[in-house]
C-alpha cells in the first residue's frame, strides 16, 4: 500500500492507453541495523488494441528501496511485454516476456537478471 502516489491515465486514441504511477511507501525489513525501507516506484504500462481481440501490453518500471539506517540501496528495473488473445468472454489466453535485474551497493546482497517466458490460460466466469 503506498504511503504517496501519483497517478495519471490518458488515452491517445480510441486504440491505446497509457498509465503512469509514481508511488513511494515504508516497508518493514529483517535487514540489521535497518529501521525500515523506503521504496520509489516508477511505472509505466501501454496497452494497444491491435484487434478486436488481441491485445499489445508493455510494461516498464523502476524502483529504488533504501533500508533506512544502513546504508543499503538496491534498484530495481522490469521491462516486459504481452499479447493477450480474447478468444470469447470467458476464455483468454496471454503470451509474455519480462526481463528484471536487481542491484545493490551491499556485499553479500546477490544481484540477479531474469528472464521470464509464460503462457497463461484464463476462465473467468
Amino acid at each position: 500500500m503506498p504511503t504517496a502516489g501519483l497517478r495519471i491515465v490518458t488515452s491517445p486514441s480510441q486504440l491505446t492507453s497509457l498509465r503512469l504511477a509514481l508511488d513511494q511507501s515504508v516497508r518493514e525489513t529483517t535487514t540489521p541495523a535497518a529501521s525500515g525501507r523506503l521504496v520509489t516506484a516508477l511505472t509505466a504500462q501501454l496497452d494497444h488494441e491491435l484487434q478486436r481481440d488481441l491485445l499489445a501490453r508493455l510494461q516498464l518500471r523502476y524502483a529504488v528501496d533504501d533500508y533506512r539506517g544502513s546504508g543499503r540501496r538496491d534498484e530495481d528495473v522490469a521491462a516486459g511485454v504481452s499479447l493477450t488473445y480474447f478468444a470469447s468472454r470467458h476464455l483468454h489466453a496471454r503470451l509474455s516476456l519480462r526481463h528484471a535485474r536487481l542491484e545493490s551497493n551491499r556485499a553479500g546482497v546477490r544481484s540477479f537478471r531474469r528472464n521470464q517466458f509464460e503462457f497463461s490460460l484464463e476462465v473467468r466466469y
